[in-house]
């Protein structure tokens, strides 16, 4: 199955630029049992990712809807029975609908109103629909909510926002080489259907079957009280649900067992707002990989500078000597970083993330080079 599931993944970030973290955050969402939550601007893919993901399961039924203020719970859940009605039952039809799904995509999901949002909690955690004063469990695997921005304290969405246990910030594509892929795709996602219902519940069993360590209980319990230290919050329900992550992420690097290597997951977890994302991430590392965390560093202060100094130039105060000061403490981040990566691969260390963050970092020169010091190569 896990092959199955590699293949899926593949199949998708070949069409998907960009959007391997939230790929993964579906696969990870479909067998855990999470939802998932997808942030970001309109046009950058977050449905079509979703229903293109679900298109590759044979015989799933998908179910999307975009939300707004008066959206009725009609729309989500169906129509109640005319036949129904006659014999006093409130009973909905819910063919084709949320409840009758096994991935759900809910588009402006903040926007939903109380009459909806009632309904959407029980579906959402307990994935159970209550259908004329009875409890019917549904089929969903996952639910994906999108929205181009954060709820707001005022809203009241509090207790849906927590039950979108995976989050992803989803941006616009960020480097030209990938731009110029995007602009080369045929139109429309083409994918073979390889999966079906019974290899998605056959992996989720198997990923269920991966231990959790007493130690590795204690490693999650150290990283909660370091997370409270930086007063990043988070709920009882989301560490709950953090430990069938961890499992769907062991199960998806190949192993039986979980290791430090799949807290790296929990980075997408335990922020509530974008800006505690850096903090979360540096925590996690800080507690599980140390050598890492260094990496992390360096890359972040590269990434401050380069902001600092692109809002100087749109602000008309760069100079020329603060953009050179800028390549000189760049070029030895990627120094750093070349150092760090020679050392991970020597040691047979995973050397893939340093890799990623020595190319951003080159991005950021070649950007200073053009935009700020006029210079072509």
């Amino acid at each position: 199955m896990l092959k199955k599931l590699l293949k899926t993944e593949s199949t998708l970030n070949s069409y998907f630029i960009e959007r391997e973290d939230e790929v993964r955050g579906l696969t990870l969402g479909i067998l855990s049992g999470n939802n998932v939550l997808f942030l970001g601007p309109p046009g950058v893919s977050k449905s079509l990712l979703v229903n293109s993901w679900a298109s590759l399961i044979k015989d799933t039924n998908y179910f999307g809807w975009l939300v707004n203020r008066f959206s009725t719970p009609e729309e989500l859940f169906g129509p109640y029975s005319l036949k129904g009605l006659e014999n006093d039952e409130y009973k909905r039809i819910t063919d084709g609908k949320l409840p009758d799904s096994h991935v759900g995509f809910i588009d402006e999901v903040f926007k939903c109103n109380s009459g909806v949002l009632n309904a959407l909690l029980s579906v959402l955690n307990e994935r159970t629909f209550y259908n004329n004063g009875k409890a019917v469990k549904t089929p969903i695997l996952t639910v994906v909510g999108a929205s181009n921005e954060l709820p707001e304290e005022s809203d009241n969405l509090e207790a849906m926002y927590d039950r979108f246990q995976l989050k992803y910030m989803v941006s616009r594509i960020q480097e030209p080489s990938n731009f110029s892929k995007l602009m080369k795709l045929k139109n429309g996602f083409e994918g073979n259907t390889t999966l079906s219902l019974s290899d998605i519940h056959a992996a989720k069993a198997q990923a269920m079957e991966v231990q959790i360590s007493d130690e590795m209980v204690d490693l999650l319990t150290e990283l909660r009280e370091k997370l409270k230290e930086e007063n990043i919050d988070v709920t009882d329900r989301t560490y709950m649900f953090s430990k069938k992550l961890l499992k769907a992420e062991a199960y998806m690097n190949g192993k039986s067992e979980v290791t430090e290597e799949d807290f790296e997951i929990l980075q997408n977890a335990f922020w509530s707002e974008p800006g505690q994302k850096k903090t979360v991430y540096s925590t996690i590392l800080n507690t599980v990989n140390p050598a890492k965390s260094k990496v992390l560093d360096i890359y972040y202060d590269a990434t401050d500078l380069f902001e600092d100094l692109m809002a100087s130039k749109k602000d008309n105060i760069e100079s020329t000597e603060k953009s050179m000061e800028a390549v000189i403490k760049l070029k030895d981040a990627k120094k750093s970083l070349r150092g760090h990566y020679l050392d991970a691969k020597k040691n047979g260390q995973d050397y893939k993330i340093v890799q990623k963050y020595e190319k951003k970092v080159d991005i950021y020169l070649n950007k200073v080079y053009a935009e700020c010091l006029e210079v072509s190569f």
